[in-house]
């Protein structure tokens, strides 16, 4: 249509018309291809008749009133000129530019190999899981029952015991206990707390070890001595994410006064008293003047995500890749000397007997002699691990 467009208004005939003269004075950028394709229009009805029907409807040219917009004069225009539009055929994207993964801090890969490893019951994903299972019993004798022909696959071959602890017991520790959480149930996590305790310790953070380990000394004297605590952190567990934490603290910076160091608890409950009610009238408004949708979880978004048919392929690939892998470490033609490997539990019990506890031992007897107080017998003592210090 460019093509016709320049052709028809370079030419002799449309520049001797009065409508061109009106094109160069108007200087509106938005409103001059609509008038230059009314220009073409007129000229091919003088060439034919004014009452030729362009496009199956009579184009009025009675004091310059135009019915058509754009659109409809270029198939006037297209119709007009016997011209034929070209079919345009919709690209299919491939599955790799179709499917996208945030592989920051592996959040959204790890979920997603629980995802289709175990997820078919409580996510609606996958059932790698099972079809594990039935490969060792296809190898050791259908008549086993499922642990015994996970434990004879797994001591006949220390590649498939590393893959499936990676699968069946790692990554499951990092994704399913906070999964939970977000949907509401923290008893996972309890469950969980010794394994990552070890879990970590295992690693090359000793800092991160100590705190890890002060908190489930600190979670086992709730469970012991204040169990009505540990009820109202499994009631209000969806309050404990770490975003909304993060989002309260940023908040509650701005109406910190900047001449006030060292605040206590006295500003901080003057501050959080009056943000409540700001906020209160904040939502307020919110409700009547804007219609916002509920904001959900990371792990329902990717939920989401994951079972739309955009994904389809990439779960076909991932779970023909992983159940090769698994065949391969059973027929002895693994490909790669990635298992067997040391075993992180195991190690991270080591560091916690040998360095982790000691050290934190030492730590709460210095903090016991900072403060004055009489030696205690519990890890958390320095922090408030005993039950004095409650």
């Amino acid at each position: 249509m460019q093509v016709i467009i320049a052709e028809m208004t370079d030419s002799t005939e449309v520049k001797r018309l009065p409508a061109h003269q009106g094109l160069t004075k108007k200087n509106n950028r938005r409103t001059r291809p609509v008038e230059e394709l009314k220009l073409v229009i007129s000229h091919l009805m003088a060439k034919k008749n004014e009452t030729t029907k362009l496009g199956g409807k009579p184009v009025k040219t009675a004091d310059g009133a135009w019915l058509k917009e754009r659109p409809e004069l270029e198939k006037a225009i297209v119709a007009a000129l016997e011209l034929k539009r070209p079919e345009r055929t919709k690209k299919k994207k491939k599955a790799a530019a179709m499917v996208k993964m945030n592989l920051h801090r592996l959040n959204q890969l790890l979920w997603y190999c629980l995802f289709r490893w175990d997820g078919k019951g409580r996510w609606r994903g996958g059932d790698m899981r099972s079809q594990v299972v039935d490969l060792c019993k296809q190898h050791f004798g259908a008549q086993l029952s499922d642990d015994e022909a996970l434990g004879r696959a797994c001591d006949h071959s220390g590649e498939f015991a590393g893959l499936f602890k990676l699968m069946d017991v790692e990554i499951r520790l990092a994704v399913e206990p906070f999964a939970l959480w977000e949907q509401g149930d923290f008893r996972s996590f309890a469950r969980a707390m010794p394994s990552m305790c070890a879990y970590i310790a295992g690693g090359h953070k000793p800092q991160v070890s100590k705190v890890v380990l002060m908190a489930l000394e600190r979670m086992d004297l709730y469970i012991e001595k204040h169990p009505h605590l540990v009820k109202h952190i499994g009631l209000n567990c969806t309050l404990f994410d770490e975003e909304k934490i993060e989002f309260l603290n940023a908040k509650i910076g701005r109406w910190f006064s900047t001449r006030t160091p060292n605040a206590g608890i006295e500003a901080y409950t003057k501050v959080t008293s009056m943000m409540k009610g700001v906020e209160a009238i904040q939502r307020t408004f919110d409700e009547l003047l804007i219609r916002k949708k509920a904001q959900s979880t990371e792990g329902e978004r990717l939920r989401t995500a994951y079972l739309s048919p955009a994904w389809d392929d990439t779960h076909v690939a991932f779970d023909s890749f992983l159940l090769k892998k698994f065949t391969s470490a059973l027929d002895g033609t693994w490909d790669t000397g990635a298992w067997p490997r040391a075993d992180r539990f195991a190690a991270g019990m080591a560091n916690i007997d040998s360095k982790t506890l000691p050290d934190l031992l030492r730590w709460a007897r210095d903090q016991r002699a900072l403060r004055g107080t009489p030696q205690g017998g519990g890890a958390g003592g320095g922090g408030g691990g005993g039950d004095g210090a409650d």
